[in-house]
């Protein structure tokens, strides 16, 4: 039977022109249709963390809203009654973490919630929120929290080395540059991936479960070195990008057949999560 990864809905979707992208209509789109999501979270001036893409701008549907033009503060100048006021103000949504916890909890599968940590801080608050819900149904095992920003992760292993923890790259090719260069106090950068940081000290304190990056900078020679350094851990592969129809996806498709990298392949993140997992489904049942 060949490998299947599981299928996590970027953003909940990026695909549909009727959903916005983290919203909790897209966010139950991906849980319905596909084995999770990944979303953002950034945490508001109290340290409420919501679901949004970027510290500093909000979203609608294909349009980037910069605050600025708003004369708004940014979300995370914000207080969480402020943020969730402004958003509807302006007839936008950006839900809390809690509300897709809540959600989550109460699909009868356990679905995969991938939380990228986009802010500094959010470490620990969104670890808070997952321990408040797990009495409520919320999966801990199924939680993996991931950032661009490497020392978050490294935080979120001393906080709770229980939750599932992955390291964000770019490419080989990108040059390593400041996660957050509005704040002088972050000391995470966002890195190519490359074999020298993968034996680096940095990456072995956040002992990563999963390595993340864009599937067409998914090398062999990073996968034999991943084998070699964290035998527990995988890759997942986000697909935005090189994506319409999963069929025509033939970087997704190269990597899967890989003998090396293509087991390690755990999950794909795509805009896409209905066709791509329905691609799969079929796929899986061809081969029985």
């Amino acid at each position: 039977m060949r490998h299947t990864p599981k299928i996590l809905g970027h953003r909940g979707t990026r695909g549909d022109e009727d959903l916005s992208e983290n919203s909790m209509a897209a966010l139950r789109y991906a849980l319905m249709c596909a084995d999770g999501l990944e979303t953002d979270a950034v945490n508001s001036k109290d340290g409420v963390p919501f679901l949004v893409h970027d510290a500093k701008t909000m979203f609608v549907p294909y349009v980037r809203t910069w605050m600025k033009k708003l004369n708004l503060p940014h979300p995370d100048e914000m207080k969480a009654d402020e943020v969730a006021a402004a958003a509807a103000a302006r007839g936008m949504e950006i839900p809390s973490l809690r509300q897709l916890f809540l959600m989550a909890a109460g699909f009868q599968t356990a679905k995969v919630l991938n939380i990228e940590l986009k802010s500094p801080g959010t470490a620990q608050s969104v670890i808070r929120a997952i321990h408040d819900l797990e009495p409520h149904g919320l999966k801990k095992e199924r939680i993996i929290l991931s950032s661009f920003n490497h020392p978050e992760i490294v935080k979120a292993r001393e906080i709770d080395p229980a939750v599932k923890r992955a390291l964000i790259f770019w490419q080989d090719s990108v040059r390593p540059c400041a996660c957050y260069p509005w704040d002088k106090n972050c000391a995470g950068r966002n890195e190519p991936i490359n074999i020298e940081y993968l034996k680096s000290q940095a990456a072995r304190d956040a002992a990563a479960d999963y390595f993340v990056l864009p599937v067409g900078g998914l090398k062999r020679k990073y996968a034999a070195a991943v084998v070699a350094l964290y035998p527990q851990a995988s890759f997942i592969v986000w697909t935005a990008g090189y994506e319409r129809l999963p069929e025509n996806n033939d970087v997704l498709f190269k990597k899967l057949g890989d003998p090396v990298a293509g087991p390690l392949i755990s999950a794909v993140i795509t805009n896409h999560p209905l066709e791509m997992a329905n691609f799969f489904r079929l796929r899986q049942a061809a081969a029985l």
